[in-house]
């Protein structure tokens, strides 16, 4: 397997003209027996960036010190992980892909995938002719007039508009040769009360695209001022992850390179208006919160965030917890941000109302003002605050920083916040530790509840009992919600959860859904009851690292149980499956 593997590297690198590849992003000039130009991944006026073609290497002289191969290069200005630059650079020269190294799926997955950006990419072009040549779609073309975006920059983010008329992408893919059931599948079409009509209908239309510029969904606003839902996105897909996908980011690469820094805004024409006043550097989450995978993706361009946020909003404790669920997500995981900054604008302006109305400066000027993270949250005058209405600021904020992975920037973070507030450091950081002992404690009591322990409840007029370690799971699921998706899919693959209700509720929570969308009518209020439960203060992330823990353990239980191989209670016979499926597992690896 490994061997397959590095002889199809091989080939890939051998079929690729590294001078080429890099020429596309880096004006090259011969000098000596290679090539050199200015680094495309820090700014500089001197060139330092060289290419070997007779190496097939690449290395900057200069600032970063990077360098490696065409694979290396791909990776790091597409921000791609190893196999899909490497099969980026397979299909750009023209090589086949061999079927076990598409995540193992085969031919019959590639095929589908492939499928579905087609439709996406037909899509898209055919909302982009209903915004530019239909008569239907000139109230469409209004409104975007009306926010300030001239037609250079409608046509460069592929803006679209869908028609009223029920079926018309639906015909327009049919001829194409596409299924009804494909369409349906890829989010574009949907089976209503009038049969299967378009998902989108007289709408404004928002591609979205992934890291190399490829549409992948959509988003789109309704023009009627009575219009629900304001806003319309297409499903979850096979390439359509919500959690993981940047608008704009495909746009912004080169802006954030050069300006060493990332802007997160909230909207659609936030990034649009910024780009065109030549803010490139700008992107924004697509209606979501921003969790562990944007920041894992973002983290590949630069390490450092600015974040706009309404700034009268911010002190509210709703607010509170939303910036501190962005703080945790960007100063967790295993490479942290190094900088992370809040950015505020007037009172009532979005960044699109700013640039629209007080030009590109406003944007620049809330950038350079941009606050650290403690800062934005204190504001100066707290520290005039008699001293138990500081103590009740610093606590909320010290759980927040009890958080951050990062141990160097929770402590400066500590520091400042008890620098703002006018209170001890050891004050603060004992609110903090004790934050963090008692996530410790919640994790650790929820990995070891007994499991035959259950929780009986009357829901619906019928007594349901859930076996306790699965109502810990639940509840954080309905804390954490979207940032743990993917979480989420393999804990019920991997049959980690028995209960069929907590199952149905987890698969519709993680997937974005309101509760009031769960089928079963038990399984709804279930959820109902939980939900109101659920105490703000917890580190829910730190409790569902225990209840996993806990999950797998009687999983394992439940198989050995199974096989024969032990009676319940016994642990040295869980022990010795664990180590049998161990064994089996390295022989299967080796062979």
């Amino acid at each position: 397997m490994r061997s397959d593997l590095r002889d199809f590297k091989a080939r890939v690198l051998e079929a690729t003209d590294i001078v080429g590849l890099v020429s596309e992003y880096v004006a090259l000039r011969r000098s000596g027996s290679g090539y050199k130009g200015l680094c495309p991944f820090h700014e500089e006026r001197t060139p330092s960036f060289s290419v070997r073609p007779d190496r097939g290497t690449w290395y900057c002289f200069g600032r970063c010190s990077r360098g490696g191969n065409a694979i290396d290069f791909v990776m790091a200005k597409e921000g791609l992980e190893f196999w899909p630059a490497l099969v980026l650079l397979a299909e750009r020269a023209g090589l086949p892909v061999p079927e076990r190294g598409r995540g193992g799926q085969g031919d019959e997955q590639a095929t589908p995938r492939a499928r579905l950006l087609e439709m996406h990419r037909i899509a898209a072009a055919f909302f982009r002719a209903g915004l530019e040549r239909s008569r239907e779609g000139e109230r469409a073309r209004r409104y975007v007039r009306e926010r300030g975006i001239e037609p250079a920059w409608a046509e460069r983010f592929g803006l679209g508009y869908a028609p009223r008329g029920g079926r018309h992408l639906l015909e327009a893919l049919g001829r194409r040769g596409f299924r009804p059931e494909e369409i349906v599948a890829a989010g574009l079409a949907s089976e209503g009360s009038h049969g299967l009509r378009d998902r989108f209908r007289g709408r404004l239309v928002f591609p979205i695209h992934d890291v190399l510029g490829r549409v992948v969904g959509f988003g789109a606003r309704t023009l009627d001022p009575d219009g629900v839902p304001k806003y319309l996105n297409s499903p979850e897909t096979p390439i359509f992850k919500k959690r993981r996908l940047i608008y704009g980011l495909h746009l912004a690469k080169d802006g954030i390179a050069k300006a060493g820094e990332v802007a997160l805004v909230e909207g659609y024409t936030d990034v649009i208006l910024a780009h065109q006043a030549g803010l490139g550097w700008f992107v924004a989450t697509l209606g979501t919160a921003f969790g562990a995978e944007h920041a894992r993706v973002l983290r590949r361009f630069t390490d450092r965030v600015v974040a706009f946020f309404d700034a009268d909003a911010a002190g509210a404790a709703a607010n509170r917890r939303a910036l501190g669920e962005l703080a945790a997500s960007v100063f967790g995981g295993e490479r942290p941000f190094a900088s992370f900054r809040i950015a505020h604008l007037p009172p009532g302006l979005d960044p699109a109302d700013a640039v629209h109305r007080l030009g590109p400066q406003a944007l620049e000027q809330a950038v350079r003002e941009a606050k650290p993270f403690v800062q934005a949250l204190v504001p100066a005058e707290a520290i005039t605050w008699p001293p138990e209405r500081r103590r009740e600021l610093a606590e909320p904020v010290a759980r927040i920083l009890a958080a951050f992975e990062s141990d160097l920037e929770r402590e400066l973070q500590l520091k400042e916040l008890a620098h703002r507030l006018g209170l001890s450091e050891a004050l603060v950081r004992q609110l903090a530790a004790r934050s963090r002992r008692k996530a410790l404690r919640d994790g650790a009591r929820a990995a070891q509840e007994p499991e035959d322990e259950t929780n009986g409840a009357a829901v619906c007029g019928e007594k349901v009992s859930v076996p306790t370690w699965e109502r810990h799971f639940l509840r954080c699921v309905l804390a954490l919600g979207m940032s743990i998706e993917s979480e989420v899919a393999g804990a019920l693959e991997a049959e980690l959860v028995t209960d069929p209700r907590v199952r149905e509720i987890a698969r519709t929570v993680s997937r974005g859904r309101a509760v009031a969308e769960i089928e079963d009518a038990v399984a709804r209020e279930l959820a109902s009851k939980e939900a109101a439960t659920l105490d703000p203060a917890l580190d829910w992330r730190q409790m569902w690292t225990g209840v996993i823990a806990r999950l797998e353990r009687e999983r394992d239980r439940r198989r050995a149980a199974r096989l024969g191989l032990e009676r319940p209670g016994s642990e040295e016979a869980l022990r010795a499956f664990q180590e049998t499926q161990r064994r089996l597992k390295a022989r299967l690896q080796s062979s």
